[in-house]
């Protein structure tokens, strides 16, 4: 975009804002991008992220366009070349915008490589290849749903939904389990009918998953049947697309050989599975990604917004995850979020995983709605050799952690809170949010009760002590994880948050001393 274009564009929005405040909306901005054919829709709302927005979502025209003319005529050139080439188009098309924004930084990022990758995963176009092996071979499926999944003292908002509840905090979070389709549709009917009409809907598994007749399935081991797959570390969310995709052509040619049902496994109370057949045709079979996309074309529902997470179940998201969520959060945490936006997050049964989204997306708006610590909040934290709460994670490595968060440097002089107390605010931020999202899961207590449940297994059982420990330690290297995430927040929100994680973490290889050797003391 040429000097004389960024003023053209300008003059433009100039006309269409009637108010004179210098703000139009992102769907205006959009149309005449795409007018243009110089943006995508897609490419403005990435752009616009990182520009403050109000709270009826407007926004600064000058602000935006300056920020797209952030690496001069000569960047704005070479982006609009390769915008222009097909293979770019169609296969990266978050390129050129990623370019612009990495351009228009400040501080620029430590490392461009770091940073230019976040921007290309998180704008990977929406492309379901094909998987060329079976998934199903070897395996059986089995129903999402088993007895007793509904933790939640409330009653079930529908007999295919489960544990669907909202954050305690006055912020829109809300988690999920998995769901049967027509238990999504009544939660999105519902969400609607509230007066949210748009939903960003975040779905936390790493096993892949495909509903059956409607009925939410995922392939299990006939050797271990309730627990979940657990090979497929570090998957990306656009592989798990293509596997469930063949997951869900296995499982509709398997049916079609055996009358069109197939045998799908149901947990029962007592933990044994019962085979029972069920009816799979395609035209009542999706895929998750399928099965938003047809949730979309129903009457009533709000504007669906679905995205993939995967996190392995019981354990900490990965450095990209929480680079993913960022990415796709902070244009929200970032402005005031307009009351008719949802976050839902969802794993299968609506606990750990759920609980570990909706803790990182309530961290993200908090921190960027200016949170501080309330009045008689702790002002010290308890030293290694004084008497220690465990069950509010006062174990001695976890102070150790914030210890070391305090002497750490600031993020180049960017802190948004002092250096001496950076530890003690991270932890007082997250254990406010896991606090109020604990209605099927406290992340911090879930580590005791884990201490308790090895003490009193049986050795040579499905689960011996050394099950639960191994739990526990994960999920205190999970809690860990909240409070460096939590550190960053606050020390990034003045930035909103254009530093990545990652890049942020890298700066502190300090911490990972400390998270390499947590123990349970």
């Amino acid at each position: 975009m040429t000097t004389a274009m960024s003023d053209n564009i300008k003059g433009m929005f100039r006309k269409a804002d009637s108010t004179g405040e210098g703000l139009v909306s992102l769907e205006f901005i959009q149309q005449v991008f795409a007018k243009l054919g110089t943006l995508s829709p897609a490419d403005v709302d990435c752009l616009a992220s990182a520009v403050t927005k109000t709270a009826d979502g407007r926004i600064k025209y000058e602000d935006f366009v300056d920020s797209i003319m952030g690496g001069g005529d000569d960047l704005s050139a070479a982006v609009a070349l390769l915008n222009s080439c097909e293979l770019i188009k169609t296969k990266l098309p978050g390129l050129g915008v990623a370019l612009l924004a990495l351009s228009s930084m400040n501080p620029p990022p430590d490392d461009y490589t770091t940073a230019l990758s976040a921007y290309l995963r998180a704008s990977r176009p929406v492309e379901v290849k094909e998987y060329g092996e079976s998934v199903l071979e070897g395996l059986v499926m089995k129903c999402d749903e088993f007895a007793n999944i509904h933790l939640l003292k409330s009653e079930r908002l529908h007999p295919e939904a489960w544990n669907f509840r909202k954050t305690d905090m006055d912020m829109p979070v809300y988690g999920s389990g998995q769901c049967h389709l027509q238990g999504i549709l009544h939660l999105a009917k519902m969400m609607k009918s509230q007066g949210y009409n748009k939903v960003l809907w975040f779905n936390m598994r790493e096993e892949p998953v495909v509903f059956l007749d409607g009925q939410a399935c995922a392939p299990r081991s006939k050797e271990n049947m309730n627990e979940n797959v657990d090979w497929l570390m570090s998957v990306e969310r656009h592989e798990l697309d293509a596997m469930e995709k063949r997951l869900l052509k296995d499982c509709i040619d398997e049916a079609a050989a055996g009358e069109k049902k197939m045998g799908v496994f149901y947990q029962l109370a007592s933990g044994a599975n019962e085979e029972k057949q069920l009816s799979v045709t395609a035209e009542g079979s999706f895929s998750v990604r399928g099965a938003f996309d047809w949730l979309k074309k129903q009457e009533g529902v709000a504007e669906l917004t679905y995205s993939r997470v995967p996190i392995a179940d019981e354990t900490a998201p990965e450095e990209p995850d929480f680079d993913q969520l960022v990415m796709e959060l902070r244009g929200i945490a970032c402005s005031e979020l307009a009351k008719d936006v949802a976050l839902v997050f969802n794993c299968q049964m609506g606990r750990g995983r759920t609980t570990t989204g909706m803790v990182c997306g309530a961290i993200l708006m908090l921190a960027g709605k200016g949170w501080t610590p309330p009045e008689g909040a702790p002002i010290r934290l308890p030293l290694p050799t004084e008497d220690r709460n465990l069950k509010r994670g006062e174990f001695k490595c976890i102070l150790q952690l914030l210890s070391l968060m305090d002497k750490a440097s600031s993020s180049r002089k960017r802190a948004s809170f002092t250096m001496e107390t950076r530890g003690l605010k991270a932890k007082l931020l997250a254990d406010h949010v896991i606090d109020n999202c604990a209605h099927a899961q406290n992340m911090v207590e879930a580590i005791i009760d884990c201490e308790l449940s090895a003490g009193k297994a049986e050795p040579g059982t499905s689960r011996p002590p050394e099950f639960w420990r191994n739990r526990a330690r994960a999920y205190l290297h999970r809690y860990a994880h909240m409070l460096l995430f939590a550190a960053y927040a606050l020390e990034e929100v003045k930035n909103g948050f254009q530093t990545i994680f990652s890049e942020w973490l890298h700066r502190h290889w300090q911490f990972k001393r400390i998270i390499k050797n947590l123990s349970l003391e």
